[in-house]
């Protein structure tokens, strides 16, 4: 288990070997450090002043060299630091909840999937140019149990679509193959849309930031506006 000690300015909970805090940007001092209290459910402390929305970009009052952790609201859009912990609170509806879920998620400039064509040319460009980051989020029980249904009947579908249209296109291709194929397609979009539909997804990543779709208005409007 991490050991993790609490700012004495806005009560966020950081690891031991942090210099500054990650949510306020409290530079800590080595002593008092050494106070270890067990980790919080939820380790996310609302901004409570007009300082805790920083413009972005701004380094500030933050670390010199780190960029100003938080959570912020662009349009439809959140944006938040590489790494961020949203608060106990569904993504999809705002509704409470306990269930936490850390996404790992990669972004590519879309003109690369332009390139599909050309296999060799797309996979070079591809790690050349993508950004990955993460982020911990939380779902209700109705979405929760909404996108395990959905990945399950999807890929079910998914596997008898495929095996069976492999089975016909072989054997026999004049009998189901398409149906077998429509079955497949319907599976592989059900897989696609658990993901998306009933998640959140990167509209972009830079070095420092995230801009994900998918997040509520309810859950957006909990944080401040980006300046």
């Amino acid at each position: 288990m991490t050991q993790k000690t609490p700012c004495s300015r806005c009560g966020y909970l950081n690891r031991v070997n942090e210099v500054a805090c990650l949510q306020c940007g409290t530079r800590f001092n080595p002593v008092a450090t050494a106070a270890v209290v067990p980790p919080a459910p939820a380790p996310y402390a609302p901004p409570s002043g007009p300082s805790a929305a920083p413009a972005y970009g701004v380094v500030g009052q933050y670390v010199q060299g780190y960029p100003p952790p938080g959570i912020w609201r662009d349009g439809k859009k959140l944006v938040c630091t590489n790494g961020a912990v949203f608060p106990d609170q569904c993504v999809k509806c705002g509704e409470r909840t306990t269930y936490r879920k850390l996404k790992k998620m990669i972004w590519y400039p879309k003109w690369i999937a332009a390139l599909g064509a050309i296999p060799l040319a797309f996979l070079i460009l591809y790690f050349l140019y993508q950004k990955k980051g993460e982020v911990e989020f939380g779902l209700c029980d109705v979405h929760r149990n909404n996108q395990v249904w959905m990945v399950v009947v999807g890929a079910f579908l998914l596997v008898v679509g495929g095996g069976g249209f492999a089975y016909t296109h072989i054997y026999d291709p004049e009998t189901l193959e398409i149906l077998f194929g429509v079955v497949g397609f319907v599976g592989l979009l059900l897989l696609a849309f658990s993901q998306t539909l009933l998640a959140i997804w990167p509209d972009r990543i830079d070095d420092n930031y995230l801009w994900i779709n998918g997040a509520s208005e309810e859950f957006r409007n909990r944080f401040p506006p980006i300046r």
